[in-house]
């Protein structure tokens, strides 16, 4: 057998492996890649809970401009849905939902869009962002 017939294998096999050589730890494992890491540009968003820091909350709260859901329209209440947007390097954001099971993915989509409509009805009402 011809050494040089088996030389496109061996790159391949090496190439691989040099791959996986350079690749995070978290993605040889298998996570999933569209969670956001610590250092990711974008946020997340944590539903708020007897954890989230009240003094916190409360501030947000009064500070909270819309009284409608941001991806929707559809009027906010006291049951609606609140989640803390988190984003490294930024304070965290008190943003309130309807409740449609949709509106919680579509903002995570585009958030930075949501954050705007918040941000310009708080400058609005307050003079200035909600996360001041």
């Amino acid at each position: 057998m011809n050494p040089l017939c088996s030389l496109p294998k061996l790159l391949v096999v090496l190439t691989a492996s040099s791959l996986l050589a350079v690749l995070p730890l978290s993605a040889r494992a298998g996570e999933d890649h569209a969670r956001p890491s610590a250092q990711s540009p974008v946020g997340t968003l944590t539903p708020v809970d007897a954890r989230t820091d009240a003094t916190w909350l409360a501030k947000a709260r009064a500070a909270y401009a819309l009284d409608r859901c941001p991806v929707c329209g559809d009027k906010l209440d006291d049951k609606s849905p609140e989640y803390v947007y988190h984003q490294a390097g930024k304070p965290d954001r008190l943003v309130r939902f309807c409740g449609d099971a949709e509106c919680v993915p579509n903002f995570a989509k585009e958030p930075e869009k949501y954050l705007k409509m918040i941000d310009d009805a708080a400058a609005k009402t307050h003079g200035g962002p909600a996360h001041q």
